[in-house]
């Protein structure tokens, strides 16, 4: 036995130490040394018999073209991947950490792809970020394999309901009107700026237009929800919200970011974390609220039937 109340204690603790940091040390050399084999002997990502074209880019040991596909869409990094080594059809191969990826820009090879097989694989890493703005069971998140094919059958037969042609032409529609009364924003900021308002003119950055566009149409089609960012010509709190959330997530997923705690743990008292909670409450909030609208509607067209 040993006595750990004597005063050579602290060298007995030490010495039991050594032993245990040792063998953490020779651990964390293999654990980088098979990184780095697997990284230099990396085959290509698909097989060349497969017609997909080869990625030149060498991708990192650890997170394979991850930096790139997070980096800006005008930025060298992200060119060097998706346009540069891109065929002449669009479609790119990379390396999301050690998962072989293709990028399609065409439906039909997005279709040709979708069809092949039924097995949707995420990274755990990244899916933990956007599951908690996009919802733990939502679509898009959905990992199965070929064991969950009637849970894939019934979450396809859930959606498909939105693409039928009356509910296409209903989202053209929606689309119509986003459109109608952005034009009659900018046409009434027209006026307020000259006193012709044929002559008048709207001044205001184009992205920021896009994103008014494009949250605006998403809530009308996804939601039948009117953000009113084209009707303001401004990002109103809640499209503000949305967007926050979904931001956050990318900004998390960066590769420089993977392992920082202060953005892996949402637990810890950050003033980002504290800005990500309330903004997703806010979005959480009104999924809730249309959800209880939708089944109110139902139960009112089951009690007049």
């Amino acid at each position: 036995t040993v006595d750990f109340t004597s005063p050579r204690a602290p060298l007995i603790h030490s010495m039991l130490a050594l032993p245990m940091l040792f063998s953490i040390s020779i651990i964390i050399i293999t654990f980088a040394l098979r990184k780095l084999i697997r990284h230099y002997k990396r085959p290509n990502i698909f097989p060349a018999s497969t017609g997909l074209p080869p990625c030149g880019v060498k991708p990192h040991p650890t997170f394979g073209h991850m930096p790139h596909v997070f980096s800006s869409p005008d930025s060298a990094e992200f060119k060097s991947v998706f346009v540069d080594h891109a065929n002449s059809s669009g479609i790119s191969t990379f390396w999301f950490l050690n998962v072989p990826c293709v990028s399609v820009l065409k439906a039909e090879h997005a279709r040709i792809f979708f069809r092949n097989s039924i097995e949707r694989n995420g990274s755990r890493i990244i899916n933990r970020h956007f599951k908690r703005c996009l919802g733990q069971d939502s679509l898009v998140m959905m990992e199965c394999g070929e064991a969950d094919r009637e849970k894939w059958r019934l979450h396809r037969n859930l959606i498909k309901v939105a693409f039928t042609t009356n509910a296409v032409e209903k989202m053209a529609d929606k689309v119509w009107t986003v459109a109608n009364g952005f034009t009659s924003s900018i046409l009434r900021e027209c006026a307020k700026n000259c006193r012709d308002a044929n002559q008048g003119s709207y001044c205001a950055e184009a992205e920021d237009i896009f994103k008014w566009v494009t949250l605006d149409i998403f809530g009308k089609v996804a939601f039948n929800y009117n953000f009113g960012c084209t009707e303001t010509l401004t990002t109103t709190p809640l499209a503000h919200s949305l967007n926050y959330t979904i931001e956050d997530s990318n900004t998390r997923c960066k590769s420089v970011n993977l392992l920082n705690p202060v953005h892996q743990l949402y637990w810890l008292p950050t003033q980002r974390n504290r800005e990500f909670n309330y903004h997703r409450e806010n979005v959480h909030g009104l999924l809730r609220e249309i959800c209880q609208q939708r089944v109110q509607e139902i139960d009112t067209r089951k009690n007049d039937s």
